[in-house]
């Protein structure tokens, strides 16, 4: 009998199996989009259809969690890459037994930061951005 994915049952690296690896401490949550990109060919003479040709595809990602006090080391080397630094910033998003995605940092861009500080006593982030990605299968 299969069982579901927990929602605990997954991890968000940055530089996984460096010096630099970093996982995320208080994430709540993941997102990855694939888009493919289209153009659309027609209408032509005798045949009023509209074609759509894919014409390369794009993975988005988003993450959302809580900052704890001291900070979290993943969640400020994507802040720096939103900031334009250069510095590595492999991403890992998986979740154990389902979907890895691996984006690379020398083709990702970290396209938006947010921090929030709220008057429940909480303190927010939510990141995005694209680029290519590796898609496997995450092992158990």
């Amino acid at each position: 009998m299969t069982a579901p994915i927990k929602g605990s049952d997954g991890s968000i690296t940055v530089n996984r199996g460096t010096s630099t690896e970093q996982r995320f401490i208080w994430a709540g949550e993941w997102e990855v989009t694939i888009k493919q990109n289209k153009q659309e060919f027609g209408p032509h003479i005798g045949d009023p259809l509209i074609y759509p040709v894919g014409t390369s595809v794009i993975y988005e990602f988003s993450i959302k969690g809580d900052i704890p006090k001291g900070g979290d080391a993943a969640v400020r080397a994507l802040r720096a890459r939103a900031q334009g630094g250069v510095a590595t910033c492999d991403l890992e998003l998986q979740a154990y037994g389902g979907d890895r995605f691996a984006f690379a940092s020398s083709t990702m861009l970290v396209e938006q930061y947010k921090s929030a500080l709220k008057a429940d006593g909480s303190h927010t982030f939510e990141t995005s951005g694209s680029g290519p990605a590796t898609v496997t299968e995450s092992p158990l």
